[in-house]
């Protein structure tokens, strides 16, 4: 708690369930510094940050049908470090909650984050060209593709992957990868 800066714990806004109305919590915020709001019962308003946060998660989750209780817990964990450590918040200030939390909020960060947002777009419309470009090239009708998290696609098995489609979110690709790709699906059938 020591290394959040004080402008940004100087409040909590929670519900009125029996842990945070607890008089030991209470004690608690009053040692650190922060003053505690409660929401008012039966008005939903009043915590939509955080009910905005959770149909997020629910959003990503139910994209994909998992087999084990194991891989539904590794899908949230990952979409919460994805929301916490790599996704950027407006109303923080275009900075992530580990940047609040760690004290990064500098302009050196937030032109960091500017042109790293100008190579991802410059990447989408790049991937998004070569898409349209491939629309030539045959893909088998029965190709079905999984949501595999937030932001991959991948062909539902028994359609595998080729080394070369694993990489194309890793490293700049051309049209030829992605006609190689679709080639070696078909192989694979």
């Amino acid at each position: 708690m020591a290394e959040v800066p004080l402008e940004d714990r100087t409040r909590l806004l929670s519900d009125n369930g029996s842990g945070y109305v607890s008089r030991a919590f209470c004690d608690y915020l009053s040692l650190v510094g922060i003053r505690h709001i409660r929401a008012e019962p039966y008005h939903p308003q009043t915590n939509g940050k955080l009910k905005r946060y959770h149909q997020s998660i629910k959003q990503e989750v139910n994209q994909v049908p998992y087999e084990a209780p194991s891989d539904l817990e590794e899908a949230i964990s990952g979409f919460v470090d994805y929301y916490n450590n790599r996704h950027y918040h407006k109303p923080l200030g275009n900075v992530t909650p580990d940047d609040v939390l760690h004290g990064r909020r500098t302009e050196e960060t937030l032109i960091t984050r500017k042109e790293v947002k100008a190579q991802t777009l410059a990447q989408r419309k790049r991937y998004d060209r070569l898409l349209r470009e491939s629309q030539n090239t045959a893909i088998p009708p029965d190709l079905s593709l999984t949501k595999v998290s937030h932001f991959c696609w991948l062909p539902t098995p028994p359609y595998y992957l080729s080394e070369t489609h694993h990489n194309l979110m890793n490293k700049p690709f051309t049209l030829d990868d992605v006609r190689q790709n679709i080639r070696t699906m078909r192989e694979v059938r």
